[in-house]
Formats: structure tokens, sequence, C-alpha cells
């Protein structure tokens, strides 16, 4: 006949909560069916070698354990003041050209919501191994569009010429971009606002 020990029993259950109790913070998931269940999130750990998970961790509020969801199983979350949407999409690289092509039967990637509307702007979160930081880089999305667009170049800065292409329809921005009129994501999403609705 076995003892069960009711302290290491205990530690068993606790582990989960010690090894990502530092990392979570107060938000909620969408789940597929659209229901906000709110509680605290833990997504990333951000120490000295930082890591995104590929399934975030759930805390429901007065729950005691962790459910973790990838991209696939539900529609999107908050985590502090990050909001995050699951996304189908798939990269499909040619030469020296990425495309970002958007569709629900891709797989799913989580991407951080920084402004939603007629053009939307995400950041695809990624860690910089060189650097062990949290880094990103920035894409638009039209609505009426099937693919993303990358907005820049890393240190190149804004990649004009697909952006112009982009925008074809929009032949104010298109001049102020092959212009240099604009300089950052920002620049444009509030260009966009002015001339192209």
């Amino acid at each position: 006949m076995y003892i069960i020990n009711t302290k290491f029993l205990s530690l068993l259950f606790l582990l989960p909560s010690l090894l990502y109790g530092k990392n979570f913070e107060e938000g909620f998931i969408i789940t597929l069916k659209n229901d906000t269940i709110h509680g605290r999130i833990a997504d990333r750990k951000s120490e000295t070698f930082p890591k995104i998970y590929k399934r975030i961790r759930f805390k429901k509020e007065g729950a005691f354990l962790n459910k973790k969801y990838n991209a696939n199983q539900i529609k999107g979350y908050k985590a502090g003041n990050r909001v995050y949407e699951s996304v189908g999409i798939e990269k499909k690289s040619r030469l020296l050209e990425t495309k970002y092509i958007l569709s629900y039967s891709y797989k799913k990637t989580f991407l951080r919501v920084i402004q939603k509307g007629k053009l939307s702007y995400f950041h695809w979160e990624h860690v910089d191994f060189e650097f062990n930081t949290i880094d990103y880089f920035p894409l638009f999305h039209l609505k009426e569009k099937s693919e993303m667009v990358r907005v820049t170049q890393g240190v190149l800065g804004l990649k004009r010429k697909t952006l112009s292409e982009y925008f074809s329809d929009c032949p104010e921005l298109v001049k102020k971009i092959e212009r240099k009129e604009v300089r950052t994501p920002e620049d444009i999403m509030d260009m966009f606002n002015k001339l192209c609705q």
C-alpha cells in the first residue's frame, strides 16, 4: 500500500502557478462563440531569455488551474493593455518579396492589434535572439484585400514600393509615400484616415 504525501501533491498542483505566476496579467479571452471570459493571462516570459508562448496560459477568475489556448482555439485575448487577434495567415516568399496571405483555412497566429478600421494596423511579435528581447514587425491590412502588407524592413525604414502598390486605390497617399512625406506606420495611418476614407 502506498502512502500519498499531501505536501508533495500540493506542490505538484501549485507548480504551474509557481512557474508562470509572475507573468500573469489581468485580461480576458474571446472564445470561438464570441463569449468574453475574464481572468489572468500569461502569454510571454520576459526575463533574461524572453519567450512568446505558442499557447497562452489562462486562469479564469476563481479557478485554481490554468488552461492553455493556441490561436486556433480562441478568437483573441487581452493581457494587460495589449490586445491580440487570432489571424489565419500564411507567409509566401518569392525572391526578395514576402506576401502575407489571409485565410480562415491557414494556421492561425496571434497578432497584436494596434488599430482597427478600414485600414488595420498589427504587430507580429517575435523574439530577437541576438538582443534577447521581444521585437515585432508592423503589418497593415485593408478590409477589402486578402493579404496584409509588411510596413517596414528593419532599419531600412518603410517599404515604399510595396506600400505604394498596396495603396494604389488612394493616389494622394501614394504620392506622400513616394515623396517621403510619411516616415512611420503611424504617419501612414494618419494620412490614410485623412485622404482615403
